[in-house]
């Protein structure tokens, strides 16, 4: 009797602990994120649709076989859509399967759409998809800004949707080209940055680095300078960057020996891969330098080999080269060596045929250059050879509709007549320049509404950006916690089943002992008897 209650009760607790383990398996948490698929009518997944919870800014796109996951629960509404028209709309249910009709009436851009009455086949690729907003980025970029960025921003959503590192490194990367270009150095840092946390490498850090030069951010631009001295696999020209880096970041905060060296580093790298624009470009910096230092003799030379180096083999970089040579000597009150660089600065472009030409620094224009060469022959006394090119550059730039450059060639031409005594022309002169103030007084104005209408557009784009942004935080982060309840969820269900197996398998060896005990006792009883 007493055996049989003994085994009754390891029963009965064998099957509590296996009723606890499952209620314990029952009460774990619910993921958070709801995956589907979608196909046509004929089972053909449809990739490249956003799918988005409405009134929110949640949102992923379709892999290539159709399938997304996104943080949704039931009640929500699922707003289905494609190149930016909405397909439809419905509202999670618990159900396994949807049925939406299309109302978009539109095909997607970029797929190859076959239809017959019995079938329709969609072949998309998203990563084509994705480098064809990148590539309409870059031919944006310079342009049109806001629509490039708006590019950006579908490509993100594709990189996002897929958890691609490397594409959303691509996206903020050309995103902070545009910044660049809009000499918006603090938003252009800011993107850097992002590409630089989802991909470390040299070409995102130089440019994060350059950004960061640009904006102001000195002590940070020369870290990250410096951290990319350490990087063993770099060519010669990322070299050359970053020593150039570095020198204009000592520059800019008065360490100019250790510019002089970092740039004199820059130089020596450049002749050794024979870089002409490269080697122009650094000594006309070393230049700077040295004027600053107060060795202007030593700062001609440097300034003469860079415009010698380059005056024979594009005629853009020359011009620039020897405007920057005119204004040393303009600088340095060198008359006479300012005359013959001006003179030689509008030849180039006058026997080039060139109305602009302009690098990172310098902005030259044919009308500009006959106003800089008056300006220097009015300096010379040389008066009655500079009005003839002071009128030539007012008329220039009024036919272009330049008014800063007409208003000052005006200035100085009112200016030459009261020197010669020619009072008339001289007032004449004047009061068009009056004039000419006001009508660039108000067309500054219309270029000051511009730009902040423009930096208000782009702020607004930025704003959406960063939410795509810190969604996909808030997502990976989600994610990541479902990713850790599945994983313990998983060992809690191995622990449970190792202690049920354990369990049965101590009840058998028990029921097993007590039978042999039982039998033992019989025969015992039996050998008494």
């Amino acid at each position: 009797m007493k055996l049989k209650k003994l085994i009754v009760f390891f029963i009965f607790l064998l099957l509590t602990l296996a009723v606890t383990a499952q209620i314990d398996n029952e009460a774990m948490p619910a993921a958070k994120f709801y995956s589907d698929r979608i196909t046509d009518e004929y089972g053909n997944p449809l990739s490249g649709i956003r799918v988005r919870i409405k009134s929110t800014n949640i949102s992923t796109i379709t892999d290539a076989n159709g399938e997304f996951k996104i943080n949704a629960k039931n009640g929500d509404i699922i707003e289905l859509s494609k190149n930016g028209r909405i397909i439809n709309t419905y509202r999670l249910n618990g159900s396994t399967y949807y049925e939406v009709e299309d109302k978009s009436e539109q095909v997607l851009e970029n797929a190859n759409v076959y239809k017959s009455s019995r079938s329709k086949k969609l072949e998309y690729n998203t990563a084509d998809v994705f480098n064809s907003y990148i590539d309409s980025a870059n031919n944006a970029k310079k342009s049109n800004p806001t629509q490039s960025i708006d590019y950006v921003e579908e490509a993100l959503l594709m990189a996002n949707a897929s958890r691609n590192k490397e594409q959303i490194a691509q996206s903020y990367v050309v995103l902070g080209d545009i910044y660049m270009n809009l000499k918006q150095y603090d938003l252009a840092s800011d993107n850097y940055k992002i590409a630089l946390d989802n991909v470390k490498n040299a070409p995102n850090q130089l440019k994060y680095a350059k950004a960061l030069l640009l904006s102001g951010n000195y002590r940070e631009s020369e870290n990250q300078f410096n951290g990319l001295l350490k990087e063993r696999k770099l060519s010669t020209l990322q070299q050359i960057e970053i020593h150039e880096g570095l020198a204009d970041v000592y520059f800019k905060i008065n360490q100019l020996s250790d510019a002089e060296r970092e740039y004199q580093t820059a130089l020596t790298l450049s002749k050794k891969v024979n870089n002409t624009a490269k080697i122009a470009e650094l000594n006309g910096k070393l230049s700077l330098l040295l004027e600053a230092k107060g060795q202007t003799v030593k700062a001609e030379r440097f300034l003469l080999q860079a415009n010698d180096s380059i005056a024979n083999k594009n005629p853009q970089n020359a011009a620039i080269a020897s405007k920057k040579v005119a204004d040393f000597y303009s600088r340095n009150n060198n008359v006479e060596k300012e005359v013959q660089q001006r003179k030689q600065t509008l030849n180039s472009l006058v026997d080039n045929n060139l109305d602009r030409v302009e690098d990172d620094e310098v902005v030259i224009t044919k009308q500009r250059a006959k106003l800089d060469l008056g300006n220097a022959l009015l300096k010379q006394k040389n008066v009655q050879e500079a009005i003839p090119i002071l009128e030539e550059s007012a008329e220039d730039a009024e036919n272009i509709n330049d008014i800063e450059t007409q208003k000052d060639a005006v200035q100085k031409l009112s200016e030459a007549y009261v020197y010669l005594g020619d009072d008339d022309k001289a007032l004449f002169n004047y009061k068009k320049y009056v004039a000419l103030v006001d009508e660039l007084y108000q067309q500054k104005e219309k270029e000051i509404d511009a730009i902040v209408s423009l930096n208000k557009n782009l702020t607004e784009k930025q704003s959406r950006i960063n939410s795509l942004e810190k969604d996909r935080e808030l997502t990976e982060s989600k994610l990541q916690l479902y990713q850790t309840e599945q994983e313990l969820t998983t060992e809690n269900y191995r622990r449970q089943q190792l202690i049920i197996y354990s369990l049965i398998a101590g009840v058998l060896l028990l029921l097993l002992s007590l039978f042999w005990m039982f039998r033992s006792n019989k025969q015992r009883r039996l050998a008494n008897n």
